[in-house]
C-alpha cells in the first residue's frame, strides 16, 4: 500500500500540473518540504511506477499514479462534502481534513467511502 507521505507528493503532482510542468522546487514549497526530501521521494515514486522524471526535470504521473490520484481524490471529494454537509464545516478546514482523513484511510476503507452513494454522504 502507498505511504501517507507518497499519496500527498502524488496529490501534489497532480494538482501542480493543472498550471503547467511540474519541478521538485514546486513540489517542495507545497508541502513545505526540502527538495531533498522530494527528490528522495520522487525517487521512491519511480521506482513503485507512480511518476516519471522527464528529460527536462520535470515531474508527470504514470498512468498508475493517476489511478491512485483519481481513487483518492473521489474518497477526498466524498468526504469533504460529508464534513460540509453533515458537520457545517468551513470549506477550507473540510478539504485540509478531507484529505488527512483519506491519506489515514487503510485501502479497505477508501473502497467503502467509494461505495456509498451520495445519498448516502
Amino acid at each position: 500500500a502507498m505511504s501517507t507521505s507518497g499519496i500527498r507528493y502524488l496529490l501534489a503532482i497532480e494538482e501542480l500540473s493543472l498550471n503547467g510542468a511540474v519541478r521538485s522546487k514546486d513540489v517542495a514549497e507545497k508541502l513545505s518540504l526540502t527538495r531533498a526530501s522530494v527528490c528522495r521521494a520522487v525517487d521512491r515514486l519511480s521506482e513503485e511506477r507512480c511518476v516519471v522524471r522527464e528529460e527536462s526535470g520535470a515531474l508527470a504521473l504514470t498512468e498508475k499514479g493517476k489511478i491512485i490520484v483519481g481513487r483518492y481524490e473521489r474518497c477526498i471529494r466524498k468526504i469533504r462534502e460529508m464534513l460540509i454537509r453533515k458537520l457545517n464545516c468551513r470549506e477550507s478546514v473540510a478539504e485540509r481534513d478531507a484529505i488527512n482523513v483519506a491519506c489515514a484511510f487503510s485501502e479497505e476503507n477508501i473502497d467503502k467511502i467509494l461505495e456509498l452513494s451520495v445519498q448516502e454522504v
